[in-house]
């Protein structure tokens, strides 16, 4: 909930002002105390880790179309541009 007396806005926002701290910063303040947060650094190895195998799917998937693909010719636009 936010604070309508001063308009510092939620709780981290609250931690920010008062400290003066980035948003990380504060995060881990309060993970610090409360211990809620999740582990980042796994977070973000997953990330990385899902967004290589989505890179192989993707390079995968466009090397079939590009095998399966057939040369056209006789294109009309193409022929009468030369």
């Amino acid at each position: 909930m936010d604070c309508n007396q001063c308009g510092a806005g939620d709780g981290l926002n609250l931690v920010e002002k008062a400290l003066k701290l980035t948003a990380s910063k504060a995060a881990c303040q309060i993970n610090g105390i409360l211990g809620a947060l999740p582990d980042m650094t796994t977070a973000v190895t997953i990330t990385q880790t899902n967004t290589e195998a989505a890179r192989q799917r993707a390079s995968v998937q466009a090397q079939a179309l590009v095998k399966s693909a057939s040369r056209q010719t006789h294109n009309a636009y193409l022929s009468a541009k030369g």
